[in-house]
């Protein structure tokens, strides 16, 4: 498992957290999306971003779905670093301002 894997988990789950706790400022949304992007590209082949962005929209639609199944495979694949994860997110939301 890639330390950027666990690097973007690790962001997403801070988001999610947050926009559980709080609203948003569109700064930090866009942020968030484009870290949850990320992490659902990494279990496709596109490899950055702007690649995606470049992508017609039936083909990042396409990818988008390749990679949410991606992720929640490997969420439920990996329920216990998910919750450790979740529950740093958590720790962290409270330590920190978000």
């Amino acid at each position: 498992m890639s330390t950027q894997l666990l690097a973007l988990a690790a962001g997403y789950f801070l988001c999610s957290a947050a926009a559980e706790e709080q609203v948003l400022p569109k700064a930090k949304i866009d942020e968030c999306n484009a870290i949850y992007t990320q992490l659902k590209l990494s279990f496709t082949d596109v490899a950055t971003l702007d690649e995606f962005m470049a992508l017609l929209e039936s083909d990042r639609a396409a990818v988008n779905q390749q990679g949410y199944a991606g992720y929640v495979s490997w969420v439920e694949d990996n329920p216990e670093l998910v919750a450790e994860l979740r529950a740093e997110a958590q720790l962290k939301l409270l330590s920190f301002n978000f």
